[in-house]
């Protein structure tokens, strides 16, 4: 508890220590001072209105509507959508600028209907626009990852109080600027949702979060304050109030809080909010807020000067064609940059880069580059209260390009202009000038070790060594330098920790050690390692954003050593590829820890192998315990052509597709579908029984959500052609929730056992789901078990699920989609929901399914193939058999045209309530319902396909239309039109019809022409 309360202390001494602290209201909207609506041309805000824009991934429920103190707006039942409101309130920042300074939200609304039911949140946010609007119109359901969306407010960077539903966590987030155009990271707000939610980066939790107990009772009126006050340069405390009534005197329902510094803090400049919520339960009437007034208020010191320049550039010299730059450092408060030239404003392009940032490059340095101090380059930097400063005015002076070699003669510095630690080919001592090109080569009497000083930008580096060298220090190697690290065939070590950024690429060659404490050693660059024998050892942990930068080319074979454990053991930010027949080993320092290799480069093709800890044996659950290789890309594909083998696991975790193309795979450390999808591109060696190898290996396919996750899903699939997979299927947990998603267009067929209890022998018991999307035929052709806990199985998705073999788990099957067919049987019951279907039969060919239990067919359906010559579909069920509600009977003729009396018994027993289903389809026959006698349907008779007369009486203004009895089952239609048009094609069917044959009408005057006429069904 005593976080929650640590920012309120500390805005309580800041305002004590200040008492001439002032309030200003910088905004207020009762909605009756002109603020419009998702209006296409938004308007400027003013101190009493705002240009609203609403922004939701499900339609917007009820219409929304914006009149005085009440500003409604939400969205229909959904077990996951989201929608908000964002607006920018003043065209003036509000910006705190000295400790205590602070802002605050107050937003007082009704919850209408389901907000924070059911693990939802209710998010209020405060923002840095830079005065750019929303997307005008807003996004009216689609703003998710599968549309795309640019500007608008992907830059908007700020704090988010997150309030959490019960059982949930209550948070303090942050939004920073979007790097990705996909249309959710629009969203300003939510978390928890990949498609939904904003991504790129997602939200950073500041502080500790905290357990929710929160419940919002409908129509009942709340308030919430966001408070954002700085308590020192780069840091601000936020607060998150929710009371209970109309204002801020109403008892306090919930109150959390943190302070953002270092890599959470985001800005201390606001002008703009958004307001809104996720949705996670389908509650009645949807999740609807009507907001009666939004005010925001605060204090901020204002600024009377410009930013303070605490570092000037100085005189840059260059090679030509070379790079050079100039920077600049200064504090202030929306600090902001602009590079000139001889008084003329630069614009990135060309030569120039950076212009708008504190670093300015410029390559490649041509003569129209190189000025005098005199008309040089400056920098105009600008801050808060439209105060600007100039930086001193610079030279740039180009030189010929000289090719250098290393000899530490004047120190072991490696600087610009500076330090003579090299020579050129005439053995004359000289300094680096950026674009010389330098080498590094052994000798007995220079020092190796290497210390960096500023911004080097060498056109090429070689690195030849049989000892060592080291490249570390506060300097970074920058440009478009190409490296090479030659190890002379002798594992000659480089030892790399510094922050390079040089884009140029490395070539790791000739069985170099490659030492990397610091992963931008590398530069951003590809990576490309050659020649059998090199090793690539990284010392250091990574994460979401630190890794590899650059592409990894494997051209032979190569290892690289992962010394860090955990999630983040070895990172590579961009993609995988390599030659066919070469393999990548990647091993842990030490056997039997847990390490995740993580691979976030999208739409990669690794054709060359990967051995994946070739030190541990016998790990059998991977995530938990060993080694695993981690796909995190956020879309597209990752596909693995080269056999992968070792004792690792693999374990998905973007939102992208890994495809897995090659039968000889061998590692064994199992594969989790814990997000995204798994796309099975080969069959499993053999495609039954024990596996010797196969796309995912000779482990388990594991249902699993990530660790310390309850729940989630994962989805494999078939690629290129049917797929049979043998891998047994199985759970590490017997609690989790994971749902097991089956997607693609191809056949897909298990044959391996799946096990529904947990591997952990816990006896909890739950229903696991598989949600059948597959458009082709899914098929578990092996035994389905619980080992006699009485787990259940609960199948999801339109598409159909073939069962095939002897299953012995207790459970209940229930069915609440799609059809539940196959040829193999059930020990215990199985229910069939509204929507769903039971049939018989695997997708090659009819047969029976067999239920020990009962079956309850509740609103559901049965659809099966019927051949009058040969084997139809039957369900055969042992316990009771009933039909509850309305449901039908859909059947598909195989065989020859159906006759009069044939009769087909697709259940093996009397239906209990076997006369509320109705029979359709078999072709033009009318059905006889024996359901509820024997389980069997017969054919009535059969309808002619040949036209017939129809017969009419009038009997004053009585009609009478009947046509012959043997045509039961035609449809009568009809259409009314003017005398002038006569007939047309606006015929509809006259309802009820088919079960007749006869019809009576009255005649009506006013009617200029009717038409009647007689159709085959």
């Amino acid at each position: 508890m005593k976080k929650i309360f640590i920012p309120q202390i500390s805005l309580a001494l800041l305002l004590t220590a200040l008492p001439g602290l002032s309030q200003t209201v910088f905004f207020t909207d009762t909605f009756t001072g002109g603020s419009t609506l998702t209006n296409a041309t938004p308007a400027v805000p003013t101190a009493t209105s705002a240009s609203y824009q609403l922004v939701s991934t499900k339609g917007w429920a009820p219409p929304p509507t914006m009149t005085a103190t009440d500003f409604r707006y939400g969205i229909a039942s959904t077990g996951g959508g989201t929608i908000e409101c964002q607006a920018i309130f003043t065209t003036n920042t509000v910006t705190l600028t000295q400790p205590g300074d602070y802002i605050q939200m107050v937003v007082t609304f009704t919850n209408e209907a389901g907000i924070l039911t059911a693990n939802g949140q209710l998010d209020f946010g405060l923002y840095s626009s830079g005065q750019t609007n929303p997307i005008s119109g807003g996004f009216n359901g689609n703003a998710t990852s599968g549309n795309n969306a640019v500007g608008g407010t992907t830059e908007w960077l700020g704090y988010v109080g997150q309030l959490a539903s019960t059982g949930n966590s209550s948070r303090i987030l942050t939004r920073a600027a979007q790097t990705t155009t996909t249309a959710n990271n629009q969203d300003l707000l939510t978390t928890g949702s990949s498609t939904e939610s904003y991504g790129n980066p997602a939200a950073g939790v500041i502080g500790t979060a905290v357990s929710s107990t929160l419940v919002l009772s409908t129509n009942t009126t709340y308030t919430d304050v966001l408070m954002i006050t700085l308590v020192a340069g780069g840091s601000v405390a936020i607060t998150n109030s929710l009371y209970n009534g109309a204002n801020i005197s109403a008892p306090l329902n919930t109150q959390y809080g943190a302070v953002a510094t270092n890599a959470t803090f985001l800005t201390s400049g606001f002008d703009a909010f958004g307001i809104g919520w996720l949705a996670k339960a389908a509650t009645f009437g949807g999740t609807v807020i009507d907001i009666s007034s939004i005010q925001i208020s605060g204090h901020e010191t204002v600024i009377t000067g410009p930013p303070l320049i605490t570092a000037q550039p100085i005189p840059a010299v260059a090679v030509t064609n070379g790079y050079a730059q100039f920077a600049v450092a200064a504090t202030g408060f929306d600090v902001t940059y602009q590079w000139y030239r001889n008084g003329a404003e630069l614009a990135n392009g060309g030569d120039f880069s950076g212009v708008t940032a504190a670093t300015l490059a410029i390559s490649p340095c041509e003569s129209t580059d190189a000025v005098s101090a005199v008309n040089g380059y400056y920098c105009k930097v600008s801050g808060a209260g439209g105060f600007s400063t100039n930086s001193v005015t610079n030279s740039l002076t180009l030189y010929p390009a000289t090719n250098l070699t290393w000899t530490a003669s004047g120190g072991a510095t490696w600087d610009l202009n500076t330090t003579v630690s090299f020579e050129d080919p005439s053995l004359n001592p000289q300094v680096f000038i950026g674009g010389d090109s330098v080498n590094f080569i052994d000798s007995a009497s220079q020092n190796n070790s290497i210390t960096m000083t500023g911004n080097l930008g060498p056109s090429s580096m070689y690195v030849s060594t049989a000892t060592a060298f080291t490249f570390a220090g506060s300097g970074s190697i920058v440009g478009p330098c190409a490296a090479t690290l030659d190890g002379q065939g002798s594992l000659g070590e480089v030892i790399l920790n510094a922050n390079n950024a040089y884009s140029g690429g490395t070539l790791l060659t000739n069985d170099v050690y490659v030492q990397l404490k610091n992963y931008a050693g590398l530069g951003t660059g590809p990576v490309t390692l050659n020649d059998a024998g090199g090793t690539l050892e990284t010392t250091v942990t990574g994460s979401a954003t630190v890794g590899i930068n650059g592409n990894v080319n494997v051209l032979d074979d190569f290892t690289m050593q992962v010394d860090g454990h955990g999630t983040f053991a070895t990172v590579f930010l961009g993609q995988l590829s390599g030659t066919s027949g070469k393999t990548l080993t990647i091993n842990p320092q030490t056997a039997a820890t847990t390490n995740r290799f993580r691979v976030y480069g999208a739409n990669m093709v690794l054709d060359a192998n990967l051995a994946l800890d070739t030190v541990d044996s016998g790990i059998s659950q991977a995530l938990y315990n060993g080694t695993v290789i981690a796909p995190y890309a956020a879309s597209g594909t990752q596909t693995f052509n080269g056999v992968i083998s070792g004792a690792a696991g693999l374990v998905q975790r973007g939102a992208a597709t890994t495809v897995l193309n090659n039968s000889g795979n061998t590692y064994s450390g199992g594969t989790f579908a814990t997000a995204g999808s798994i796309a099975f591109g080969a069959d499993t060696i053999p495609t039954s029984g024990t596996v010797t190898s196969g796309p995912i290996g000779t482990g388990p396919l594991f249902v699993a959500p990530e660790v310390g996750s309850g729940n989630g899903s994962g989805t494999v699939l078939a690629v290129n052609g049917a797929r049979t997979i043998a891998s047994p299927i199985e759970y590490p947990s017997s609690t989790n929730n994971q749902t097991l998603v089956i997607g693609g267009t191809n056949d897909l067929t298990f044959t391996g056992s799946y096990a529904l209890n947990g591997q952990d022998g816990a006896t909890n018991v739950v229903n696991r789901t598989v949600q059948v999307n597959n458009t082709g035929a899914t098929t578990f052709s092996g035994a389905i078990t619980d080992g006699g806990s009485g787990f259940g199985l609960v199948k999801t998705g339109t598409n159909t699920l073939y069962l095939n073999g002897a299953n012995t788990y207790t459970g209940n099957t229930t069915n609440t989609a799609g059809l539940l067919a196959g040829s193999g049987s059930l020990t215990g019951s199985v229910i069939v929901t509204t929507n769903a279907s039971v049939g018989g039969g695997s997708a090659a060919s009819p047969g029976t399914l067999t239920i020990s239990g009962n079956l309850t067919l509740t609103n559901g359906n049965g659809l099966f193939r019927l051949n009058r010559s040969g084997t139809s579909d039957q369900v055969s069920v042992g316990g009771a058999l009933v039909a509850g509600g309305v449901g039908t009977i859909n059947v598909t003729n195989l065989g020859a045209a159906l006759q009069a009396g044939d009769s087909f018994n697709v259940f093996n027993k009397a239906v209990t309530g076997g006369l509320s289903l109705k029979i359709a389809g078999g072709g033009s026959v009318i059905w006889t319902n024996n359901l509820a006698v024997n389980g069997s349907i017969a054919v009535y008779s059969v309808i002619p396909t040949t036209p017939t007369n129809i017969t009419v009486t009038v009997n004053g203004t009585a009609l009478g239309i009947s046509w012959p009895s043997s045509y039961l089952g035609w449809i009568l239609q009809s259409q009314t039109n003017k005398l002038t048009v006569g007939i047309y094609t606006n015929w509809v069917d006259v309802p009820n019809s088919a079960s007749g044959t006869s019809n009576s009408f009255t005649i009506t005057a006013t009617n200029p022409a009717v038409f009647y006429r007689l159709r085959s069904p």
